[in-house]
């Protein structure tokens, strides 16, 4: 494992003051270990300073490794960003002409929680089918595009949670596309000679299991600096059977809210629509659809975190060990995509 790591941990520990002195636990080697004991495998606190002590590795209380582990935070941080860092290298050696990325954003709860406190951004890069962003928050740190490192020929992927303005236009800039579902509501589009796009009028004329491309521009924001963003909107009309499961959706989300659903809400059910900055020559409507379709893998990702390498499994409350718990399971579960991803080119 250390040598799919840094070279310079006990140097980068001392620095972030994970290790200022080294008395009992003499390496940032050993405070690695006693981290992903605690945050990945599981054990508590007491356990961990059990195991340590009768693997001869340290004698240390569970009083101590908590005191440790909260100031491990930043150190386990700068390790993701250094490991993340090596893969964007490996990326951009990408031989296509777009890189395809799925960003998305899943919760994390603490003990006896009665909501989300934490969250755990992550980008996954599908070429590599292996994580190539990560970003913890707390509750209040919404998915957004502007969070996410961009490139060019990058195209970012995602649900509706990511379809406004500000972060789409953060990627643009950057040289990337999007392809990013939308709501009704969620995005101001303009036709090209500037006058409202209504998105429900315009997709009424689209039969059962027909695909619509239509040229589109974001409306500008003068307030926030934001200029129009040409692009495509891309629309597929379901079938009864799939518009009548979506609306049950939107039915049964009104009814926990203590709401009426709203009729354009129950007639865009009708429809699947993204909107997408890639343009017509380079790739087809039909195409932008099964590229979205795509996105499922990142949910795959999240369950696989979860269900396998307990992501969502904290046995902390305070917020500072939660995090670090949080930060070494991450690290860990790079460390796992690294070894399969050598164990594949060693033997296909």
């Amino acid at each position: 494992m250390l040598a799919m790591l840094p070279q310079d941990l006990d140097a980068s520990a001392k620095e972030k003051g994970a290790l200022v002195r080294k008395r009992v636990v003499k390496s940032a080697a050993v405070l690695l270990r006693l981290m992903l004991a605690y945050g990945f495998c599981g054990l508590s606190l007491r356990e961990t300073a059990a195991w340590a002590d009768g693997s001869k590795i340290c004698s240390v209380s569970d009083v101590a490794l908590l005191k440790r582990f909260k100031k491990s935070v930043a150190w386990l941080g700068h390790l993701l960003a250094q490991m993340l860092e090596e893969r964007a290298k490996l990326c951009l050696s990408d031989i296509g002409k777009y890189r395809l990325r799925i960003v998305d954003a899943t919760s994390v709860c603490r003990p006896g929680s009665k909501g989300s406190d934490f969250k755990v951004h992550l980008g996954l890069d599908l070429r590599l089918f292996a994580v190539d962003h990560v970003a913890l928050t707390d509750a209040k740190g919404g998915e957004t595009l502007s969070r996410i490192p961009a490139g060019e020929g990058e195209v970012f992927v995602c649900d509706r949670a990511y379809g406004h303005r500000k972060g789409i236009w953060s990627v643009v800039k950057a040289g990337s596309e999007v392809i990013v579902r939308i709501s009704w509501l969620t995005l101001s589009l303009l036709h090209p000679d500037g006058s409202r796009f209504d998105i429900l009028q315009e997709l009424s004329a689209l039969r059962d299991n027909e695909t619509g491309d239509f040229p589109v521009a974001i409306e500008p924001c003068e307030r926030e600096g934001i200029p129009s963003v040409p692009g495509r909107l891309v629309a597929l009309r379901r079938d009864e059977k799939d518009v009548e499961k979506a609306r049950r959706r939107v039915r049964k989300e009104a009814q926990r809210k203590g709401k009426t659903p709203d009729k354009r809400s129950l007639a865009a059910c009708e429809y699947v629509f993204v909107f997408t900055t890639l343009p017509v020559e380079d790739i087809s409507a039909r195409r932008v659809l099964e590229i979205y379709r795509l996105r499922w893998q990142i949910e795959l990702v999240f369950r696989r975190m979860k269900s396998i390498a307990g992501l969502d499994e904290l046995a902390a409350k305070d917020d500072e060990l939660c995090r670090a718990a949080i930060l070494a399971k991450l690290l860990a579960i790079l460390l796992v995509e690294d070894v399969s991803l050598r164990l594949g080119a060693f033997s296909p």
